[in-house]
């Protein structure tokens, strides 16, 4: 799978089926970046306007931090110890876990 990612949505498309499998509306969050989370590679962490967004793709369930930035979360990278490392407009980069 492959995860895309625009202002408006987030899609999941499928390699072997060559289509999108899934669509997630930002619903005016202003979706900048996305990656699989690195232990669950059914949830989806999403960098929007000041905050991140962890989607669940079983389910669509949504969890979202708060405040997260003050700008917009542009970069988002998985290291190899499972940590999600986020880059944002303000020149902030965080390190979560």
């Amino acid at each position: 799978m492959i995860a895309s990612v625009s202002e408006d949505d987030v899609r999941v498309l499928s390699v072997f089926m060559k289509e999108s499998i899934y669509e997630y509306p930002s619903n005016g969050k202003r979706f900048q970046s996305v990656i699989f989370h690195p232990r669950y590679p059914n949830v989806l962490v999403i960098g929007c306007f000041q905050c991140l967004e962890l989607l669940i793709l079983e389910n669509g369930q949504t969890h979202s931090s708060t405040h997260a930035s003050d700008l917009s979360i542009t970069g988002l990278a998985v290291a190899q110890n499972e940590t999600i490392t986020s880059a944002s407009d303000d020149s902030v980069v965080k390190i979560w876990r």
